[in-house]
């Protein structure tokens, strides 16, 4: 039988995955300028929301999107923590009081000064994504295995890993220094550290762990993806999550994007960083860029056509927000 992933959307415009390919259209059309987040809590900071349909940005300030981030870690994932505990009361307030020190710890990495792209913001584009994918998901009307859209599946984690995907979401890039080749393996030992103190169930730990060593080369397994377990589903989704800031439906936002990436390379040269990031977004090309249907067919054309016009700028000697 054909891998899940490889069953395309209806050709019915009213079926599910072509409503929600068109929102995840949608929401690429949003200017993305995700403008660094340092800790002064009063100063604005331009977030990309997936909930908007147009080329505005919602600008907010640090303290509410700290605030945000945090309602989000509370119930995403320390509630969920302690649910998948079996609800040991001693350990529920355990969870939540190291739970506290554990947001503030990662807040405090995501808003290091050296980052430009990978800080809270990231984080916050990637939880609303997924927030609209189980929304929607969720609102449909059951159906019998044989009626279901196919590609939908793909999008509908079980509990627990729906748990996994928010913890590698705040995880992934929890260690992030520009020239160093070690940030997911660094990572995943900050989460393991997190998982002794916090005392993450072992299966929990192991899944969200290979998420976060995942986004090294954000190649997807081409066994996995013939697999139908939750777990590999679950993983396709995330890195799709972590990816989708490449299909900017504007060329405008992608450069925005890429400018506030130059922004953490600048120790690298002028001339060697062309060459090196060209390579790079090369090999995206070789290949699928999205590992879930839906994101495929809504993302993955603008996606390739914003690589090739950076390459193209990139081969000219031009770097997008360089000023140099």
């Amino acid at each position: 039988a054909d891998a899940p992933n490889a069953i395309m959307p209806s050709s019915d415009p009213s079926s599910p995955s072509l409503v929600i390919i068109t929102q995840l259209q949608d929401s690429a059309a949003a200017s993305n300028t995700s403008f660094a987040c340092h800790d002064d809590h009063e100063a604005p900071c331009q977030c990309f929301f997936f909930f908007t349909t147009t080329t505005e940005t919602t600008t907010t300030t640090t303290r509410t999107l700290r605030q945000q981030l945090f309602y989000l870690w509370k119930t995403k994932v320390l509630e969920s923590i302690v649910s998948l505990s079996n609800g040991d009361d001693n350990n529920k307030d355990d969870t939540v009081a190291k739970g506290q020190e554990w947001f503030d710890k990662l807040w405090g990495l995501h808003t290091q000064e050296s980052r430009f792209y990978h800080t809270a913001v990231h984080l916050e584009e990637m939880c609303y994504l997924l927030d609209l994918i189980l929304t929607f998901v969720q609102q449909q009307p059951q159906k019998s295995d044989h009626d279901t859209d196919p590609p939908l599946l793909l999008l509908n984690p079980s509990d627990s890993d729906e748990t996994a995907i928010y913890l590698a979401i705040f995880f992934h890039d929890a260690i992030y220094q520009a020239p160093s080749s070690t940030n997911e393996q660094d990572s995943a030992q900050l989460f393991q550290e997190f998982c002794a103190d916090i005392r993450v169930p072992s299966h929990l730990a192991a899944r969200v762990t290979d998420f976060i060593l995942a986004t090294q080369h954000h190649q997807y397994n081409v066994a996995a993806e013939s697999s139908s377990s939750s777990s590999s589903q679950a993983l396709a989704l995330f890195l799709d999550l972590d990816m989708a800031v490449l299909g900017k439906q504007h060329p405008s936002a992608y450069l925005s994007y890429a400018a506030l990436v130059r922004k953490e390379y600048l120790f690298v040269p002028h001339d060697t960083y062309c060459q090196k990031r060209a390579e790079v977004l090369q090999g995206f090309l070789e290949s699928d860029i999205f590992a879930t249907a839906p994101f495929r067919r809504a993302l993955e054309a603008r996606a390739k056509a914003n690589l090739r016009a950076e390459i193209e700028l990139l081969q000219q000697r031009q770097i997008p927000g360089d000023e140099s």
